[in-house]
């Protein structure tokens, strides 16, 4: 049972998880309270699953659908098995026909059945200890969950409506798990305590990445900027700059299916960053995936050629590139290197984006990649002059 979009790109948003969980599952009190155990790990994560929808006849039950089945027949005695496998010739495509799904069977129209629903759940979406939102969903590998004609895909901050007709059909007597490849292997670290990155279907052939990057403007001298000093934040200004959105729009269109994880943040959240200047710019792209790495690869490796004039990290310094972060490593411009990235969590250590970050002349669009004239460096607005 596919779900209706194999590809979902949803924003980011201050939903918790009790509220996510709360349209699922009625409020009982503490009618059921009950859970599948938590294990002791690290902030280390897995990304949400990317969907795998079904390409191959495997219908035999995979070990890590097994083990979450039976581990929550144990959990919530009572409810039943309504099965993991299906044969290839029955119905439409379905992560069953490859042993990745499973239906767990309870009603959605039961008080008590419903509130052990409500209990797995909030588990499943629960925040850990290390702000790792939805951690058990992403340990386990949990590509998307329906149940009570309403469907959630990992990565997602709501349940959406599940198009659906009759009682099975619509999940109101059972709720269905389909998994990734790496869930459903059992390879995902609430089995194995390690960190699994994705896994694509068994047999699939390393992907081939067409060489991308961005155009290259022409330049009729050797003149080029500085690299761009440390202008960390000092003023309260989340207005997207001309200059950070620009490069946005670029990568963005140089690199379809990565995504846009926002330029500004409000100044009241959290510390220091160039964001509230709407100076910074976070790409979603994923490290742990070989063709969105290949991405990041191709742009870091233009970002930082040296150009026909023997100007080394050339586009770097063209575009005004202050620092990037990217899978626990950081670099600042002027550096021949990569340093490692102080964090915890996956988001935090920029496992899941690329975060760039731009002087002010790079912010405001001042700068030779997007003038043709070498800027000098910019002070921050209201500065007092220098010199």
């Amino acid at each position: 049972m596919p779900p209706t979009r194999s590809v979902r790109t949803l924003a980011v948003s201050l939903v918790t998880a009790a509220a996510i969980s709360a349209t699922v599952a009625i409020a009982t009190g503490a009618a059921y309270a009950v859970t599948p155990p938590t294990p002791k790990l690290t902030a280390d994560i897995e990304v949400y699953a990317p969907y795998q929808g079904q390409t191959l006849c495997d219908p035999h039950a995979k070990p890590g659908v097994v083990k979450f089945r039976d581990l929550i027949l144990k959990t919530y005695p009572g409810q039943g098995d309504s099965g993991i496998t299906r044969a290839c010739d029955v119905g439409g495509k379905s992560e069953h026909k490859e042993g990745r799904a499973w239906d767990w069977r309870l009603n959605a129209h039961s008080t008590t059945e419903y509130a052990k629903a409500s209990q797995l759940i909030s588990w499943l979406f629960a925040t850990d200890s290390f702000g790792n939102r939805y951690a058990m969903a992403r340990r386990l590998g949990i590509m998307y969950i329906i149940f009570n004609k309403k469907i959630w895909y990992a990565g997602s901050t709501r349940w959406d409506p599940y198009s659906c007709s009759g009682t099975t059909d619509c999940h109101e007597d059972h709720m269905h798990f389909s998994f990734g490849w790496a869930g459903a292997l059992a390879q995902t670290s609430y089995w194995t305590g390690k960190v699994s990155p994705v896994i694509p279907p068994p047999g699939t052939p390393p992907p081939v990445i067409p060489p991308a990057t961005p155009p290259t403007p022409k330049f009729s001298t050797a003149d080029i900027e500085v690299y761009a000093p440390n202008q960390g934040q000092t003023l309260c200004d989340p207005i997207a700059k001309l200059g950070v959105v620009k490069f946005r729009d670029l990568i963005l269109k140089t690199y379809p299916g990565t995504g846009d994880l926002g330029i500004t943040l409000a100044c009241n959240i959290g510390t220091t960053s160039e964001h509230k200047e709407g100076r910074a710019w976070d790409w979603r792209v994923n490290a742990h995936s070989t063709t969105e790495y290949a991405k990041a690869s191709q742009l870091v490796s233009w970002l930082f050629a040296t150009d026909s004039f023997g100007n080394r990290y050339a586009m770097a310094r063209r575009l005004g590139i202050m620092y990037i972060i990217f899978n626990k490593k950081i670099w600042h411009a002027g550096m021949t290197r990569w340093d490692p990235y102080s964090c915890s969590g996956i988001t935090a250590c920029h496992e899941d984006n690329m975060h760039l970050s731009f002087g002010w002349a790079g912010a405001l669009a001042q700068t030779s990649y997007w003038t043709g004239t070498v800027s000098p460096v910019i002070q921050p607005p209201g500065s007092p002059p220098t010199g």
